[in-house]
């Protein structure tokens, strides 16, 4: 059982309980009691959108009474419930005698459910069991803002197949979702929203049920691929994919159970983020952001989770690579922040991203990411050793190299500063995105263009390391031209960001090119430039 969090102002307020469980891009968030409610943050998602938005389940159209419930890996979960009392034609039911259990599966971009009742009493018991299911195929961003527009959505119940479908089309955007029953132990009946189930059973007696939720993506059904009543054929493809990915890392061997186990959990959740991008068979994925809101293609997140997992498996780098290559900006776009050359923020494939309603596909918001790719792409190199990596993408570096002195650099004062030329534009595009991350020593908001000072060390790493990069493809003049800019770049960084008295850093040039002397932990990305000076290793680029 996991616990959202949001943050104000400083204050942490914790959110309600909720299980997730995910597989690509398709995600399914509820309450321990496996509900959804369309006034909170939960629901079946998928490219964005929000394709059911209220799931309930009734025993004679009372809640059950759940027992327990968990997320049993990070595609399934599992929810046990038992009766409440009830009262029924037959008299009143004590409660607790009839027992629900509930396995539920992410796979093949679709939800599967196996039903379970079983009836613990000593005499035979009839009952009414439903579930009901709405969507309102909200977008991303309107769940995470509580604000749902009205649409006019298309539902309709299919006796023959039980099937029950919603769509929704608006000009050349189409959603749907089909919730279908697979297998039922007793005929399903539909009205008011709620499919329902008349069942009788005896002492010790079992009722099975077996059901999909199934996504349609402009007219493509993605249908799970789970069988009814099998998990470990359920559980074949997700289990596979992820012993693939055991199979082809890092692993450590140690009598410290703490580490191993640290290791081999982490592994697993890096596992789990990736975003299926592949154009072949071969073809290397790309982590998500995070789950479950961030599932999707983002480019500093995305950077930072290769650079870190190089250890464990380098080509994770590839594939994220070879990905945000194929959306670097071409031209300057400022209602998405785009410039040529820039690498994007965030890729959205909802309706609002798809109309244009919210600058998100993409988003170029961000002043690191197309620094970050040039460190993951030396950083590539150095861990494989792999040259041909380094030629595919040399246009895609020159490009950011370029972006990060016409762009990057604001007034041509040699440091790199952001600001956003979007009416929808983040204000902070470092790290620390938050509105209010960048502020005085008073608590008031700098204001842009800022220049925050791991920025600087990020380019300075970068053309550092395309330096050697270039010298490795053969173009010395360019390799030397690099690392002279890198020198220079430390320098003047030294002495205009260097706040002797108190022995750090400042945390950003503001829009006067005066020191926010806020004490952060933004400084401390900028030790080996500061411990280098402080040896007397100005000359040397490493």
């Amino acid at each position: 059982m996991a616990s959202d969090s949001v943050h104000l102002m400083g204050r942490t307020k914790a959110g309600h309980p909720i299980i997730t469980i995910h597989e690509g891009k398709a995600f399914m968030v509820t309450t321990p009691a496996s509900e959804v409610s369309p006034d909170e943050e939960q629901g079946v998602f998928s490219d964005d959108t929000r394709l059911l938005s209220t799931y309930r389940l009734r025993i004679n159209k009372q809640p059950w009474t759940p027992a327990a419930s968990a997320g049993v890996s990070y595609f399934g979960g599992r929810y046990i419930f038992v009766s409440p009392k009830i009262k029924s034609s037959d008299g009143t039911l004590e409660p607790g005698k009839i027992e629900l259990r509930l396995d539920r599966m992410v796979s093949g971009g679709g939800v599967h459910e196996d039903f379970d009742i079983v009836n613990h009493a000593q005499e035979e018991l009839g009952f009414e069991f439903g579930i009901t299911v709405e969507s309102d195929f909200a977008d991303i961003f309107e769940v995470k803002r509580h604000q749902i527009r009205q649409r006019e959505i298309d539902s309709y119940w299919n006796k023959e197949n039980s099937e029950l479908a919603f769509h929704y089309t608006r000009e050349d955007y189409e959603r749907g979702v089909i919730f279908k029953i697979n297998h039922a132990d007793s005929i399903p009946h539909f009205a008011n929203g709620t499919i329902h189930f008349g069942i009788k059973l005896g002492p010790a007696a079992q009722w099975r049920l077996c059901c999909s939720i199934i996504p349609v993506i402009s007219s493509e059904k993605r249908e799970p691929k789970s069988k009814c009543h099998s998990p470990a054929a359920g559980d074949k493809n997700e289990q596979g994919l992820q012993q693939n990915w055991h199979d082809n890392v890092a692993r450590i061997d140690t009598p410290n159970e703490s580490v191993k186990n640290t290791f081999g959990q982490s592994v697993y959740d890096i596992g789990a983020l990736r975003l299926d991008v592949r154009e072949g068979a071969d073809y290397p994925p790309m982590p998500a952001a995070g789950v479950p809101w961030f599932v999707t293609i983002f480019g500093r997140d995305s950077l930072i989770v290769a650079l870190q997992s190089m250890l464990i498996h380098p080509h994770l780098a590839k594939g994220t690579l070879d990905h945000l290559a194929k959306y670097q900006a071409k031209e300057r776009n400022d209602w998405r922040d785009a410039q040529p050359g820039k690498i994007l923020h965030e890729m959205r494939f909802g309706e609002l991203a798809h109309f244009n309603e919210t600058p998100h596909g993409p988003y170029y918001g961000t002043a690191d990411a197309s620094i970050l790719y040039l460190i993951v792409l030396s950083e590539a190199f150095r861990w494989t050793g792999d040259k041909t990596l380094l030629a595919d993408h040399r246009d895609t570096a020159l490009k950011c190299l370029e972006w990060i002195d016409r762009y990057g650099d604001l007034d041509g004062d040699g440091f790199h500063e952001y600001k956003t030329f979007s009416s929808q534009g983040y204000h902070n595009m470092g790290w620390k995105d938050s509105g209010v991350a960048v502020l005085y020593p008073d608590g008031s908001q700098v204001q842009q263009p800022i220049a925050i000072c791991e920025l600087q060390g990020l380019v300075y790493d970068a053309k550092c390391r395309m330096s050697e990069v270039f010298e490795t493809l053969g173009e010395d003049a360019k390799a030397k031209a690099l690392k002279a800019e890198a020198e220079a770049l430390k320098t003047k960084f030294n002495e205009t960001f260097w706040m002797e008295g108190d022995g750090t850093y400042a945390y950003a040039l503001d829009p006067d090119k005066k020191q926010v002397k806020t004490i952060a932990s933004n400084p401390g990305q900028l030790l080996p430039v500061r411990d280098r000076r402080q040896r007397g290793e100005g000359s040397k680029c490493d």
